[in-house]
Order: structure tokens, then C-alpha cells, then sequence
């Protein structure tokens, strides 16, 4: 790639992660530091630790992969986007990419915290689990917004998906 590439990739980076990413990440994190007071993450055994890692990992990918599409929903955006030189789809993976990384680092976070506060589990294992479970309850999400364009139906059918499985 050449240089001018390179810079352009990451402008489109950096607008796409502050457009999408970066508020969707504000209340993932907020979630996350909300969950020791309604539920404690100190001196928990695996089994516990992995109920608690489930659960995190189900708020935090449902707030961070659902709205991937939300922008679009604006007919105006969804116009720019479409006149555009790179794809729609492409912009979609990258958002996509993005947002299962930040979910994947803040659970890693998240895991850390509960080892330091004397948790006992084996941390790659559970941390990777909890990084499927984010990726199944926001794929479910993002995949229903994306499909029917409404970010709405997406929060809802990931929410579903929470609390059947």
C-alpha cells in the first residue's frame, strides 16, 4: 500500500470509531464498572467467575456490535455513503472489525479486574469464552439491524437472545 493509502485508511478509521465506535464504547464501559455493584466480582470461584464473565460479555456486545448500522438508518448519511468511492459493505466490516476488538479488549479489562480482586479461573480460556458470547449476542443484534434497518429490532433481538440463552 502506498503512503496516501495508508492515511486514508486510518482517516476512515478514526471517523468510522468516533461516528460509531467511541459512544457505544463510553456505555460498555459504564455497564462494565456497573456490574460489581448489583453483582460482586471479588473471590469468585470459576463457576461463578464464568456466570459473571457470561453476563458481561452479553451486555458488552450487545451495546457494541448491534448499532454498526445505525448511521445508515439516516437516509441522508445512507445517501453519502452510497456515492461514495469505497463500498457500503466495506465500511460495515471495518465497523464490524472494530467493534468486536473493543468488545475483546474490554472484556480482557474486565477478566484482569476480576483476577486482581482474587477470582479464580484460568483467564485465556474464560476470557475467549466471554468473547464468543459477545460476539453470538451482537452478531444477533447487528445481523437484525442490519437486516431489517432498524437498530431498534437489533437491540431487541440480541436482548431476546440474552435472556434465552
Amino acid at each position: 500500500m502506498r503512503r496516501r493509502d495508508l492515511r486514508l485508511l486510518a482517516g476512515l478509521f478514526v471517523q468510522n470509531f468516533r461516528l460509531n465506535t467511541a459512544g457505544s464504547l463510553l456505555t460498555a464501559v459504564l455497564v462494565l464498572c456497573l456490574v460489581p455493584l448489583y453483582r460482586g466480582i471479588s473471590n469468585l470461584d470459576a463457576l461463578h467467575s464464568a456466570e459473571c464473565l457470561k453476563e458481561a460479555a452479553g451486555f458488552a456486545g450487545i451495546l457494541l456490535l448491534t448499532p454498526v448500522g445505525a448511521p445508515e438508518q439516516d437516509r441522508r448519511v445512507r445517501e453519502l455513503v452510497q456515492s461514495k468511492q469505497i463500498p457500503g459493505t466495506v465500511i460495515l466490516i471495518l465497523r464490524l472489525l472494530m467493534a468486536a476488538a473493543t468488545a475483546a479488549v474490554s472484556l480482557a479489562v474486565f477478566a484482569a479486574v476480576m483476577r486482581a480482586l482474587n477470582c479464580r479461573f484460568p483467564y485465556a480460556e474464560y476470557t475467549a469464552a466471554a468473547a464468543g458470547t459477545a460476539f453470538l449476542y451482537g452478531g444477533i443484534g447487528a445481523a437484525a439491524g442490519l437486516g431489517t434497518g432498524n437498530v431498534v429490532i437489533g437491540y431487541l433481538a440480541a436482548a431476546g437472545a440474552f435472556l434465552l440463552l
